[in-house]
């Protein structure tokens, strides 16, 4: 994701257009890496960590993105080498009821990297759209 602070900043913010009417709730690669850091911080709260994670959501995406990869990337280590097996079970409550869902560093660094690689392709498709608009002089 480091590679995403040379994103033009003019694609950061550009939506896709529907069927001739811009749709200003369509996804835009800043709320798509926004979208990435929050989802991290998720992960990071299903493992054991006595680590101080961020209260606060910084409002500049890259800032935000560095903060939780700051914060996880000690907890990672410590419970590679201490703990790597060691079983969180987080309770979690949806439509159908609650569970109980066991979470481990490998379950959690699994689920972040793919659910990084599907953004980074979704990412990919919009900053060659974009490009491609740039192009003919559309965006």
């Amino acid at each position: 994701m480091l590679r995403a602070g040379s994103v033009p900043p003019a694609a950061l913010d550009a939506g896709e257009e529907g069927p001739g009417i811009h749709d200003l709730r369509a996804p835009t690669i800043r709320r798509i890496l926004r979208h990435i850091a929050g989802a991290e911080y998720w992960y990071l709260k299903r493992i054991p960590t006595q680590a101080q994670l961020p209260t606060e959501e910084p409002r500049d995406v890259f800032a935000a993105l560095s903060a939780v990869r700051a914060a996880a990337e000690p907890v990672v280590r410590g419970l590679f080498l201490t703990a790597p097996a060691k079983v969180v079970n987080v309770p979690q409550t949806t439509w159908s009821g609650t569970f109980t869902e066991g979470w481990t560093l490998r379950k959690v660094l699994r689920r972040a990297l793919w659910h990084e690689a599907f953004h980074i392709e979704e990412i990919r498709r919009h900053l060659e759209g974009f490009l491609d608009r740039a192009a003919v002089g559309t965006t």
